[in-house]
């Protein structure tokens, strides 16, 4: 699943759609509906930023836990950018899950035309964190901006219909808040 430690140039450059998510999760900050990174509980005991941060394994392990093998291997390859921590990690399918010893090129996202980028979610930290915690649903979350799918349509409805079935409800998640 993680691939941030092997990118062997520097990913300064941030996602075309870190701008908006960004602002969406100043504004949900302010309206209290988002803990600010740093207030976050679980994020204190996270390592130093290029980390694999729990919340990628958590988001793998619930990603993987609530899909079919088929739904798996049906799923295109994505990364996942959290614009908190600036870090970027791959997600590449299999039937039995997502395999951690790929390693990809660094994420494509300048092409003019989507079906030529890779596939990727722009969120926070924060936000898939109160997702897994069963604060915020996915429809929710991704009608506020507080999560982006960069992708042509086909590989965009597969992971949004991915993540709506991994975070379908509010409830109280096993994955991170133990």
């Amino acid at each position: 699943m993680c691939a941030i430690c092997e990118f062997r140039i520097e990913l300064a450059i941030a996602h075309p759609m870190t701008l908006p998510v960004a602002v969406a999760t100043r504004r949900a900050i302010e309206a209290g509906s988002l803990p600010p990174f740093e207030d976050a509980a679980p994020a204190r005991a996270i390592g130093r930023r290029g980390e694999n941060p729990s919340v990628l394994r958590a988001l793998r392990q619930r990603l993987e836990a609530s899909s079919s093998p088929a739904t798996l291997s049906a799923l295109p390859d994505f990364f996942v950018h959290l614009i908190d921590r600036g870090a970027w990690t791959f997600f590449g399918a299999t039937p039995s899950g997502f395999d951690p010893a790929r390693r990809p090129p660094p994420p494509r996202f300048d092409a003019d035309d989507p079906v030529d980028r890779d596939a990727i979610v722009v969120t926070s930290e924060s936000a898939v964190r109160q997702m897994l915690c069963g604060v915020w649903r996915f429809g929710p979350a991704r009608a506020a901006e507080l999560i982006v799918i960069d992708a042509d349509p086909r590989r965009e409805s597969a992971l949004a219909s991915v993540w709506a079935a991994s975070f379908p409800i509010a409830a109280f998640s096993r994955f991170v808040c133990a």
